[in-house]
Protein backbone atom coordinates (compact mmCIF):
# COMPACT_ATOMS: atom_id res chain seq x y z
CA UNK A 1 0.00 0.00 0.00
CA UNK A 2 2.91 1.97 0.45
CA UNK A 3 4.76 4.19 2.38
CA UNK A 4 5.13 7.96 2.98
CA UNK A 5 8.16 9.62 4.01
CA UNK A 6 7.66 13.23 6.84
CA UNK A 7 10.36 14.90 7.91
CA UNK A 8 9.07 13.88 11.57
CA UNK A 9 9.43 9.64 10.39
CA UNK A 10 7.38 7.97 7.83
CA UNK A 11 4.13 5.91 8.09
CA UNK A 12 2.63 2.41 6.08
CA UNK A 13 -0.38 2.58 5.17
CA UNK A 14 -1.25 -1.19 6.21
CA UNK A 15 -4.90 -1.37 5.59
CA UNK A 16 -7.70 0.59 3.48
CA UNK A 17 -11.47 0.66 2.61
CA UNK A 18 -14.49 3.19 3.11
CA UNK A 19 -14.70 2.53 6.99
CA UNK A 20 -11.26 2.73 7.95
CA UNK A 21 -7.77 3.01 7.87
CA UNK A 22 -4.76 1.80 9.45
CA UNK A 23 -1.37 2.68 9.53
CA UNK A 24 1.69 1.93 11.12
CA UNK A 25 3.55 5.17 12.01
CA UNK A 26 7.39 5.84 12.75
CA UNK A 27 8.56 8.67 14.69
CA UNK A 28 12.28 10.05 14.60
CA UNK A 29 14.19 10.24 17.61
CA UNK A 30 13.51 13.83 18.82
CA UNK A 31 10.75 14.73 16.52
CA UNK A 32 7.05 15.50 16.95
CA UNK A 33 4.61 15.96 14.58
CA UNK A 34 1.95 18.31 14.34
CA UNK A 35 -0.47 20.20 17.05
CA UNK A 36 -3.23 18.98 15.30
CA UNK A 37 -7.45 17.90 14.80
CA UNK A 38 -9.44 15.94 12.20
CA UNK A 39 -13.16 16.90 11.51
CA UNK A 40 -13.96 13.48 10.04
CA UNK A 41 -12.15 11.12 11.95
CA UNK A 42 -11.30 9.46 15.15
CA UNK A 43 -7.86 7.59 15.56
CA UNK A 44 -7.02 5.06 18.40
CA UNK A 45 -3.08 4.71 19.15
CA UNK A 46 -1.40 1.79 20.16
CA UNK A 47 2.07 2.31 20.92
CA UNK A 48 3.91 -0.53 20.15
CA UNK A 49 7.55 0.67 21.01
CA UNK A 50 9.88 3.54 22.09
CA UNK A 51 8.93 6.40 24.42
CA UNK A 52 7.08 9.22 23.51
CA UNK A 53 4.99 12.20 24.87
CA UNK A 54 1.75 12.55 23.73
CA UNK A 55 -0.20 16.16 24.06
CA UNK A 56 -4.15 15.83 24.38
CA UNK A 57 -6.54 18.54 24.18
CA UNK A 58 -3.75 20.36 26.67
CA UNK A 59 -2.92 17.85 28.47
CA UNK A 60 0.64 15.83 28.50
CA UNK A 61 1.52 12.50 29.47
CA UNK A 62 3.85 10.27 28.42
CA UNK A 63 3.43 7.14 26.94
CA UNK A 64 5.52 3.50 25.79
CA UNK A 65 4.88 0.24 24.59
CA UNK A 66 1.44 -1.40 25.61
CA UNK A 67 -0.27 1.97 25.97
CA UNK A 68 -2.68 3.21 23.76
CA UNK A 69 -5.08 6.47 23.63
CA UNK A 70 -8.32 7.27 21.89
CA UNK A 71 -8.96 10.81 19.82
CA UNK A 72 -12.28 11.51 19.17
CA UNK A 73 -13.35 13.94 16.58
CA UNK A 74 -12.22 17.57 16.82
CA UNK A 75 -9.80 16.84 19.56
CA UNK A 76 -6.61 18.49 19.63
CA UNK A 77 -3.45 15.93 19.67
CA UNK A 78 0.30 15.55 18.92
CA UNK A 79 3.00 12.95 19.88
CA UNK A 80 6.39 13.17 20.10
CA UNK A 81 9.84 11.29 20.35
CA UNK A 82 11.58 11.57 23.67
CA UNK A 83 13.79 8.35 23.78
CA UNK A 84 16.94 8.18 21.76
CA UNK A 85 14.98 5.21 19.33
CA UNK A 86 12.23 5.51 16.76
CA UNK A 87 8.67 5.35 18.43
CA UNK A 88 6.50 3.08 16.72
CA UNK A 89 2.16 3.17 17.13
CA UNK A 90 -0.07 1.87 15.08
CA UNK A 91 -2.73 4.12 14.18
CA UNK A 92 -6.70 3.04 13.62
CA UNK A 93 -8.71 6.18 11.97
CA UNK A 94 -12.63 5.30 11.29
CA UNK A 95 -14.94 7.89 10.83
CA UNK A 96 -16.54 9.33 7.42
CA UNK A 97 -13.01 10.71 6.03
CA UNK A 98 -9.37 9.53 5.55
CA UNK A 99 -7.85 11.92 3.62
CA UNK A 100 -4.64 13.84 4.60
CA UNK A 101 -6.01 17.29 3.77
CA UNK A 102 -8.38 16.12 7.11
CA UNK A 103 -5.62 18.34 8.73
CA UNK A 104 -6.51 21.41 10.53
CA UNK A 105 -2.45 22.11 12.02
CA UNK A 106 -2.39 24.50 15.24
CA UNK A 107 1.20 24.17 15.72
CA UNK A 108 3.83 22.85 12.84
CA UNK A 109 7.27 22.75 13.05
CA UNK A 110 7.44 21.72 9.36
CA UNK A 111 5.85 25.24 7.90
CA UNK A 112 2.21 23.99 7.50
CA UNK A 113 3.54 20.54 6.08
CA UNK A 114 5.42 22.03 3.47
CA UNK A 115 8.59 20.79 3.33
CA UNK A 116 10.87 19.07 1.22
CA UNK A 117 14.54 16.56 0.95
CA UNK A 118 17.15 18.99 0.16
CA UNK A 119 19.00 16.02 -1.73
CA UNK A 120 16.01 15.86 -4.45
CA UNK A 121 15.38 19.63 -4.91
CA UNK A 122 18.06 21.67 -6.88
CA UNK A 123 19.10 24.66 -4.62
CA UNK A 124 17.88 27.64 -6.69
CA UNK A 125 14.65 25.84 -7.07
CA UNK A 126 14.83 26.17 -3.59
CA UNK A 127 15.26 29.30 -2.67
CA UNK A 128 12.38 30.32 -5.10
CA UNK A 129 10.19 28.38 -3.65
CA UNK A 130 10.92 29.54 -0.43
CA UNK A 131 10.19 33.51 -1.75
CA UNK A 132 6.72 31.82 -3.02
CA UNK A 133 6.07 30.18 0.49
CA UNK A 134 7.01 33.59 2.37
CA UNK A 135 4.87 36.06 0.23
CA UNK A 136 1.61 33.47 0.54
CA UNK A 137 -1.27 34.09 2.47
CA UNK A 138 -3.12 30.85 2.49
CA UNK A 139 0.03 28.06 1.88
CA UNK A 140 -0.79 25.71 -1.09
CA UNK A 141 1.51 23.17 -1.70
CA UNK A 142 4.51 23.84 -4.28
CA UNK A 143 4.88 22.41 -6.91
CA UNK A 144 8.95 21.81 -8.54
CA UNK A 145 9.20 22.03 -11.98
CA UNK A 146 12.43 21.30 -14.39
Amino acid sequence: MGQEVRPWGRYEILSESSDHKVKRIFVNAGARFSYQRHQHRTEHWFIVSGKAKVTHEGLEFEMSAGDSIDIAQGELHRLANIGSDPVVFIEVQTGSYFGEDDIERIEDDYNGGHWFDPSTVHFSKFISAQRKLSKCLQCQPIQFHS
